[in-house]
């Protein structure tokens, strides 16, 4: 009998042969020896370890009908033989039965997720889940079961990318099938505003995407104007997040977003409060003492806003991107009439920030600038490309092992050509979207650059206008102002400042997504003239 079957796998190796990816069947699937009637009978002693490799193995005993070359195909799976089981996904499909369909599907994309192409089992994944006849099968809930534990560190360190038609799919799967269903609900809709509310419900405190999503939903509606619904999720969400994790930076984050939403919403004292609230080794000291003394300068507190100015005097504002720093002091000196430290400010501002205006048009030529001052999205994007790039080059290794494992060879199997050509797309996109998002901060300098620029225009302006109705002379017959006029003009209008000034007027300037930066701060010429005209009455 032995002899029989012998020389019946062979005649039928032959016939696959001729048959191109078919011959994979045979040529890797094993002897006639393995139990054709009880393919699973060699497993019952094997370590079945997780839920789908049980439900597996139940439904190939049930099924007694199934063709000869799924049954081997489906004892690779069992004997965790993942890979090669894999490369046998464009052969096998010419065998299955109907009623095994799916669950051979899902087979496959549990090899898949074992061998390690996170991008390609999502995508293959996501187009399955829009089959009923995939969803409801048991298998696939199997699935769902293996892959959840562990599966908000996959998503995040794979960086996965949901495409829009997959947004899609996935907003109308049922959440109670697992966890991992509202993780991906949220992941799909980071960035995208109001369509953030909902999920954000959703996740609990302890969750990676709470304190993100919160943010996106936070910036969406401080861009609509509602301040407080802003400062209200950020206290509903991103508090109890902060206190789970015990996270002191993003302690520190979290004052400074509600400091610049009280400051947005005229609230200048609960600002102030919040802004001194963030410790001296914390990330974003330095910025928020910067954005302190603009509101110890619109209170009036001069004493405080002088004390603040002599930590903003630090040697370190020098080659840090601070524009607003050398502002803040022009403008406290202006109001006590300390007109020589203003020329003073003005000089060490141009002076300073042309450099920054080099560096940052420089930047923004780039194709791939380099990024200095990473963030949560950033981060993500960079992960993405060295994910991609691993992915890629598994596939394409996959590929070449589909061929050389094989006799007789019959070319790199179809599917992952496919795969490949797929992860090399995505490698690509990968690549333009971390630039993208490393751009995002140059731009940003360039914007808050512009704005300050803009600024210290009406600062220059005011200081002429104050000179001339203090000295009561022409500015023609003061030699000394004219010189001054002359010397900060011109600086003021150096070519690398001049093509920051394109930037839009008046608008609101994020320095990246998730964080409130203060708009248009005061009418410079109401609040710097009254003490120096009061002085000249007395």
């Amino acid at each position: 009998m032995r002899i029989l079957l012998s020389l019946l796998f062979a005649s039928q190796s032959v016939l696959a042969a001729d048959k191109g990816a078919d011959a994979l069947l045979n040529s890797l699937g094993g002897g006639p020896t393995e139990s054709v009637a009880q393919p699973g009978a060699s497993f019952m002693t094997s370590e079945l370890n997780d839920p789908f490799l049980i439900q597996l193995f139940s439904h190939v005993q049930v099924e007694r009908n199934l063709p000869y070359e799924t049954r081997l195909w489906a004892q690779k799976i069992l004997k965790k033989d993942f890979a090669g089981a894999a490369h046998l996904w464009t052969a096998i499909q010419k065998t299955l039965p109907g009623n095994f369909e799916s669950t051979a599907r899902a087979a496959y994309l549990y090899c898949l997720w074992k061998v390690g192409v996170p991008q390609t089992f999502f995508d293959e994944w996501v187009d399955a889940l829009s089959r009923k006849s995939f969803s409801d099968s048991p298998l696939s809930l199997a699935l769902d079961q293996t892959i959840q534990p562990g599966f908000e560190k996959w998503l995040s360190d794979s960086a996965i990318t949901i495409s829009q038609e997959q947004q899609q799919t996935l907003s109308q799967l049922d959440l109670s099938r697992g966890s991992h269903f509202a993780t991906l609900r949220a992941w799909s809709v980071l960035r995208k505003g109001d369509l953030a509310a909902g999920p954000l419900e959703l996740l609990p405190a302890d969750h990676f995407l709470k304190i993100p999503l919160a943010n996106t939903v936070a910036l969406a509606l401080a861009r609509k104007g509602d301040l407080r619904g802003a400062g209200a999720v950020l206290k509903k969400h991103s508090e109890p997040a902060i206190e789970f994790r015990k996270d002191v930076r993003g302690l520190s984050e979290h004052y400074l977003e509600i400091a610049r939403l009280l400051y947005q919403a005229g609230s200048l004292e609960g600002a102030a409060d919040f802004y001194q609230r963030i410790p001296d080794k914390a990330r974003d000291y330095l910025k928020a003492r910067e954005e302190l003394a603009w509101v110890w300068l619109r209170l009036g507190d001069t004493s405080k806003l002088r004390g603040e100015l002599q930590t903003l005097r630090s040697a370190v504002f020098k080659d840090r991107f601070a524009p607003d720093v050398f502002v803040v002091r022009a403008i406290s000196d202006l109001k006590l009439c300390f007109y020589g430290e203003v020329e003073k400010e003005l000089n060490a501002f141009v002076e300073s920030n042309r450099t920054w205006a080099t560096r940052i048009e420089a930047a923004l030529k780039l194709e791939d600038p380099t990024n200095d001052e990473p963030d949560f999205f950033s981060e993500l994007a960079a992960r993405a490309v060295v994910s991609r790039t691993n992915e890629a080059e598994l596939l394409a290794a996959l590929a070449t092992q589909s061929i050389t494992a094989t006799l007789p060879a019959v070319g790199p199997q179809q599917h992952w050509e496919k795969a490949r050509v797929r992860a090399l797309v995505a490698l690509d996109s990968a690549k333009k979207q971390s630039a993208e998002e490393t751009r995002r901060n140059w731009k940003n300098r360039k914007a808050i650059l512009a704005e300050a620029i803009r600024k210290m225009q009406f600062v220059k302006v005011e200081l002429f206008s104050q000179v001339r109705s203090l000295t009561k002379q022409d500015t023609s017959s003061s030699p000394a102002v004219s010189a001054l006029e002359r010397d900060t003009g011109n600086r003021l209008k150096a070519d690398t400042l001049a093509a920051l000034k394109k930037t839009a007027e008046g608008e609101m300037v994020f320095p990246f997504d998730g964080v409130v930066w203060p708009d248009e701060l005061f009418k410079l010429s109401s609040v710097a003239q009254s003490k120096c005209q009061e002085k000249v009455k007395q």
